[in-house]
């Protein structure tokens, strides 16, 4: 098959994350499997480069909210010249939207990965509630500017934030509705399209992310070479990634086993109450355990791989992740993880069997899991969950399995919409 992805996202650039990864892995994947792969990406300028058999189309276009239209241009000489089987693009920013309008009768596969309403609902401290009242005063402040002239202090954060995410919702369903089929990697996504989004359940497919681990996690010994152990934090140290939940629990663990080292790998963002970069209000919260802490800031993929070596345990305690790629990296590893209940996790954890699971939000929970593992006694234990965790990984994903998965999907696409001729050009 002849098979376009349509991603803002790839390793190539500086906004992967991890729609970016998934990409790059199935891409590889099924060129690995002898299909015709073109990636549409942004890139720092227009190019075109070949990875691994996968043809790269790099579109100099930053702004995320343009890409579609620029994505659209690029592929049309493209799909003319050689027209495509089949296209796939995610759900968030609605990647492949101007190329539906333009080839309406081509097979369109959409992946949920991560919908702006439910990132942006899980994203915030404050809660709806308070946000809601955010709204309220910045209305009134427009009420009283307009009417009785009356300068605010208020400038409408909650109100333009949340009028985004609306119509950035309706934009993001809206594709969904026109996609031939749409496939969801967790069962928790799943329910989220079918219910909230209304989007018929007979095209909603369930189908988790292939993941092939590189054999730099592979290879790693399940039992880390450190002297103190290390609990590892990797991905954006933010909210929404359970930032917060973790520094409530070092103390608890470190008045415990005061020689851990907490390590956090990722790029850093500011704390939304405080406006200061996480790491410096972790150090600022918790003053008399800086020296437990260390932040690397933002390292590319190959650094990350490295990281986990050094890492005992891998925290994942995210407010809400669909199919997080950490948790698998980890677990490829051998490394016990400790994830969430609140996304995808469920369905790659077994409970005490190949890793553990709390609830978002209990931190006691979290900080006793960690204490757990850390305990001298339960050293044995700990090495089990990180071989186990790496066998459910290999026997899972593995390419052969994920591979037979994709292309049915990719034919099922194909026979929903049942393309008889190439379809018609329209104009932007």
């Amino acid at each position: 098959m002849r098979i376009a992805f349509i991603s803002y996202e790839y390793p190539n650039n500086s906004h992967s994350g991890g729609i970016g990864t998934y990409i790059h892995q199935t891409s590889n994947l099924l060129a690995d499997r002898g299909h015709d792969i073109t990636v549409f990406t942004c890139g720092k300028r227009s190019s075109y480069v070949t990875d691994r058999g996968v043809n790269i189309i790099e579109v100099e276009e930053f702004d995320r909210r343009d890409f579609a239209i620029s994505a659209a241009q690029a592929f049309l000489p493209l799909h003319k010249k050689n027209p495509f089987d089949v296209i796939e693009a995610p759900d968030y920013n609605a990647d492949g939207r101007k190329i539906k309008k333009i080839f309406p009768e081509l097979p369109y596969l959409l992946r949920m990965h991560a919908p702006t309403e439910l990132i942006t609902t899980n994203s915030s401290k404050r809660g709806l509630f308070k946000e809601l009242t955010r709204i309220k005063n910045d209305i009134i402040s427009i009420i009283n500017y307009k009417i009785f002239k009356r300068q605010s202090q208020i400038h409408f954060q909650s109100t333009i934030k949340y009028y985004h995410t609306y119509i950035q919702n309706k934009i993001e369903r809206k594709e969904a509705v026109k996609a031939d089929i749409v496939v969801c990697p967790s069962l928790k996504i799943k329910n989220y399209t079918v219910d909230r989004w209304k989007i018929n359940s007979e095209k909603v497919i369930h189908s988790p992310n292939p993941y092939i681990p590189c054999e730099q996690l592979l290879s790693m010994p399940s039992v880390s070479k450190n002297e103190k152990l290390c609990v590892g934090f990797v991905g954006r140290i933010c909210y929404l990634k359970g930032i917060d939940m973790v520094a409530q629990a070092i103390p608890l663990v470190l008045k415990r086993y005061p020689n851990i080292t907490f390590c956090f790998v990722g790029a850093i963002v500011k704390e939304q109450d405080s406006g200061l970069p996480y790491d410096e209000w972790i150090k600022r919260k918790l003053p008399s355990y800086a020296n437990n802490l260390i932040f690397t800031g933002r390292v590319n993929l190959e650094k990350v791989h490295a990281m986990y070596s050094k890492m005992d345990i891998v925290l994942v305690p995210s407010v809400y992740d669909n199919f997080p790629t950490v948790c698998l990296e980890a677990m490829s590893a051998a490394r016990p993880v400790i994830g969430t209940r609140s996304g995808g996790m469920e369905e790659m954890i077994t409970h005490e069997e190949n890793g553990l699971l709390i609830e978002y939000g209990d931190h006691k929970e979290l900080a006793h899991h960690i204490i757990k593992l850390c305990d001298s006694s339960n050293s044995e234990f700990r090495s089990k969950l990180g071989k186990r965790a790496r066998s459910s990984i290999i026997n899972r994903y593995n390419s052969k399995r994920m591979g037979k998965e994709l292309e049915s999907l990719y034919k099922k696409a194909i026979r929903v919409q049942n393309v008889g001729s190439r379809s018609t050009v329209r104009s932007f």
